[in-house]
């Protein structure tokens, strides 16, 4: 019996009956449902869809509410994307038309992210693919250069190379969706950018008053995070490598061994730690993953995460049910080797 939990994110891939139905034979045990697409109806029509086919099926699959956090990001570009060239001028502005982005300016949504800026200071889009320097700031406007070339599209995230925001871990937004989500009686709540402990105190607040019993799952993807990383897996029920924004905060060549170590110290504090991010991201478009990504998975259940998360693969991938097999067969020939302790959730 296979002892790493499956995490899959619900997209537009898995809205049929058919495919949440393989993904569940498939052994699927966890349900993600990222608060940072969609609206509340979509997100309710979805869980109520797993439950009942789980239901149908008589096998328990849980329900994780992934919240969004204090995401910063970008508006959408008449064109829908520009041509980034070297030393191309870019200004983020929080009170430009945020349907309206061109080649010289664009919406920002965090109209405070000024005040944790230097000039010089490096931000990184779309997880690293597209770097701009701060070159002034005016006001909340902050004007960039671009240090490559490259294409940027709507929408994309914004990170401070080396951290640095100072936003809150718990938005409005998060607080609206932990109430609508506690409804549905779910069973684990992840909160994005944990910076400190009592990041997790404040949440837990929330969802005692909401009348949840959800566990609590810290993600670590600010250099913050890492720094008062023993605290927050003692505070938390569970600890998530979220290896997309914490490898752009901290750079690429670091995350093997935070990742390690991370879980190395939620397994003596005795919780649950799950590793995330891009971890079958070729099945997407393929039917088999490539090698890396097997021996990726394989490396995180002999590391001792107690699970693994995929996103994309599942919520807008072309073999959602397929991704889930794969990992069922590499966690268990992995688990064979494997002669840790494990923490269940």
């Amino acid at each position: 019996m296979r002892r790493t939990q499956i995490i899959a994110t619900l997209g537009s891939s898995t809205d049929q009956m058919n495919v949440l139905q393989d993904m569940i034979l498939a052994g699927m045990n966890i349900a993600r449902i990222n608060m940072s697409h969609g609206n509340q109806a979509l997100h309710a029509s979805r869980i109520k869809h797993l439950q009942d086919v789980s239901k149908k099926l008589k096998k328990r699959v849980d329900i994780l509410i992934d919240l969004q956090g204090p995401k910063i990001r970008i508006g959408k570009f008449i064109n829908k994307k520009i041509n980034l060239k070297i030393n191309s001028k870019l200004i983020l502005d929080p009170e430009f038309d945020q349907n309206a982005g061109t080649e010289k300016t664009v919406y920002l949504s965090y109209s405070d992210l000024y005040k944790d800026l230097n000039l010089n200071d490096i931000l990184l889009l779309d997880d690293g693919k597209v770097a701009l320097k701060v070159e002034l700031i005016k006001g909340n406007k902050i004007s960039c250069v671009a240090l490559h070339a490259g294409v940027l599209s709507d929408n994309k995230g914004i990170n401070i190379q080396g951290g640095g925001l100072s936003a809150s871990a718990l938005t409005s937004k998060d607080k609206e969706d932990i109430l609508f989500a506690s409804q549905f009686d779910i069973d684990f709540f992840a909160l994005s950018f944990v910076k400190t402990a009592e990041d997790i105190d404040n949440i837990r607040s929330i969802i005692k008053y909401a009348d949840s019993k959800a566990k609590i799952f810290a993600k670590i993807e600010t250099k913050k995070a890492v720094i008062n990383i023993e605290e927050i897996i003692k505070t938390a029920d569970g600890v998530m490598v979220a290896r997309g924004d914490l490898g752009v905060e901290l750079g690429l060549a670091k995350l093997p061994a935070l990742q390690k170590r991370i879980i190395k110290i939620a397994k003596l504090l005795h919780k649950p730690s799950i590793v995330a991010t891009q971890m079958m991201d070729s099945m997407i478009e393929n039917s088999m993953p490539t090698r890396a990504e097997v021996m990726d998975v394989a490396n995180a259940v002999l590391d001792g995460a107690s699970g693994v998360a995929f996103s994309a693969e599942t919520a807008i991938g072309k073999y959602p049910a397929l991704v889930i097999k794969y990992v069922d067969e590499i966690c268990i020939e992995a688990e064979r080797e494997d002669f840790l302790s494990y923490i269940k959730f």
